[in-house]
């Protein structure tokens, strides 16, 4: 089957309910280790779900992060997934060995425009199968906003037949980045499939939006100040409920 609607999620409850499903990244190259700790010291006093960090630090951060229940990811094949197979199948490999849990990936653009969708689909297998043996989870960056309707559709079909954890619309890298339409469409093709990640989410008004169109889980810049929102509101709803 190709085609499955998404159940419909439902809405957060809890403060954790958000804290758990959210991602900080820290990839700015200009990032010291001296702050990519304090993001790593954010990450564990909020509750977050995933801390995801440049390949080079993920060693030192994974000591850092030792017993704090949160996944440590990393990323391969950017910005634009050109690199070869062997390549990033190598360096999955050597993440994964250094203490990383999730890997984000980029689809290879080209080859995908090029048609070359065996191509994409083997690769995908091959990173899967790596991330499968070690335990840990993979995430597409399926680059929708290069993709014509056609390219859509069989990079979803893609998706699942390789059974990717995650799938992202689009990276920061992409014109025009990832929007709710976007967002709608792979849950739409998806289903409960393949798991839809909303890409950075900075107001809560989006990141609610997202979650209630099937969006599992999601990035902040700033996850301090998304959660305090979130706190705020669960107060006016308390304070709503109880009629004061």
């Amino acid at each position: 089957m190709e085609h499955a609607e998404p159940a419909l999620r439902p809405p957060p409850v809890t403060y954790d309910d958000l804290a758990r499903r959210m991602e900080y990244a820290l990839l700015s190259p200009d990032l010291s280790e001296e702050q990519i700790h304090a993001g790593c010291q954010l990450a564990r006093e909020l509750g977050l779900a995933q801390i995801t960090v440049r390949p080079s630090d993920v060693e030192i951060v994974s000591q850092w992060m030792r017993g704090s229940g949160i996944a440590l990811g990393s990323v391969v094949g950017y910005p634009h997934g050109s690199g070869t197979t062997s390549a990033k199948v190598f360096a999955t490999r050597d993440l994964l060995q250094r203490g990383a849990a999730r890997i984000e990936t980029a689809l290879n653009v080209g080859k995908m425009l090029s048609r070359q969708f065996q191509y994409i689909e083997t690769e995908l297998l091959q990173m899967v199968q790596e991330c499968r043996r070690a335990g840990a989870k993979l995430m597409a960056d399926l680059e929708l906003p290069y993709l014509g309707p056609d390219h859509r559709v069989i990079v979803c079909r893609i998706a699942r037949r390789v059974e990717l954890d995650f799938v992202r619309a689009a990276s920061a890298f992409a014109p025009g980045g990832s929007g709710a339409e976007d967002r709608a469409f792979l849950a739409s093709k998806l289903g409960d499939a393949v798991r839809v990640d909303g890409g950075t989410l900075d107001s809560l008004d989006d990141i609610l939006a997202a979650r209630a169109a099937g969006v599992e889980t999601f990035a902040a810049r700033d996850p301090r100040a998304a959660l305090d929102a979130w706190r705020a509101e669960l107060q006016r709803r308390e304070t709503e409920s109880s009629g004061l």
